[in-house]
Parts: structure tokens; sequence; C-alpha cells
């Protein structure tokens, strides 16, 4: 599903990969990539079929030229939305909300050693702290740190027009063989 941080080739050369050599000249413009947190916003609204061609214009706007691309992720319209988010969710935000559990969990714990009850409520709040965390923790982490940037097809491939679609096809696997 991802590979890792890759270095985007400088190539002067024309690809071996394209059906037509105009095609193939390397355009750094064209090596574009999203924010995670961008590309899991509202519940993985992105991985829903199009709205139409102001839709793709404004989903292809969310992606910036870049240098490099941390992860490669793939759109298929045969998956569900939800299950692609919480593909994505499981796959990057896991040990950060487990994580999160052990440590209110083991507050928890420590605070039912001084306050003593027979009470299991406070148990929920490892659960809870493991679900928010899951959920939400690249939003968390773009306050602070600097987010992965991934390239997810169907933002950083223009959507709406046919032969910027083939050309970006064509560019990440020239990308992707390095």
């Amino acid at each position: 599903m991802s590979l890792s941080r890759w270095e985007i080739p400088k190539r002067s050369s024309q690809s071996d990969y394209s059906l037509d050599p105009a095609e193939s000249t390397h355009d750094p413009q064209r090596i574009r990539a999203v924010r995670l947190d961008v590309c899991l916003a509202n519940w993985g609204k992105h991985f829903q079929t199009s709205g139409g061609a102001a839709q793709c214009t404004a989903d292809f706007d969310l992606s910036q030229v870049v240098d490099f691309i941390d992860d490669f992720l793939s759109h298929d319209w045969k998956t569900s939305r939800f299950d692609k988010f919480l593909a994505l969710i499981w796959t990057y935000n896991f040990r950060a909300a487990m994580f999160a559990s052990a440590i209110v969990s083991c507050l928890v714990g420590v605070l039912r050693i001084y306050f003593p009850g027979n009470h299991w409520w406070p148990v929920c709040f490892g659960y809870l702290a493991f679900a928010f965390t899951l959920c939400f923790w690249q939003r968390m982490r773009s306050c602070c740190c600097k987010p992965p940037k991934v390239f997810l097809d169907r933002l950083c491939i223009p959507q709406d027009d046919e032969i910027l679609k083939r050309q970006g096809a064509l560019l990440q696997v020239e990308v992707r063989r390095g």
C-alpha cells in the first residue's frame, strides 16, 4: 500500500515508459504530493466518487510541487471510502494510538491507587485515548511536526484533463521505477 520515502530522480533524458516521446520530458512541476492530514481530512472525503470538474480542480489544488514523496498511495473506485480510510488510519496512526492508550491507562492506574474505589468507568479513558488518537493523530501531528507528504493519484494527478491525467499516470510509473 505504501512505499518508503522516495527521492524524485533528476532525469534529463526521455523515459522508456512513455508511449509518446513528447510526454516523457521530465517536468518538475508535475511531481506533486499532498500532506497526509489533508488526505485523511473529513473522514476520507477524497476517497468518495468525484463531484464533477469543479471538485476535481479543487482536489488537485490541495497538492503541491515537492522534491520528495514519503509514501505512494493509490486510489481505486471499487473499495468503499470507509474501508480506505480505516486502512490508512490503521497504517499511519496505530502506533501513536497504542502509545497514547498506554500512557493514559498508566495514569488512570496511578490515580486509582491514590483514589481507591470500585469504579469501572476510569478504565474507559484508555479506550477513548486510543480511539481519539487513531482517528485524529495526523491532524494533531501536523500542528507541531512536519506532516508526511504522500502521492495520492486522485489528488496529485489532474482528473479533469485526459492528457494531463495520462501524463500523470506515466510520470507515476517513471518516478516509482526511478
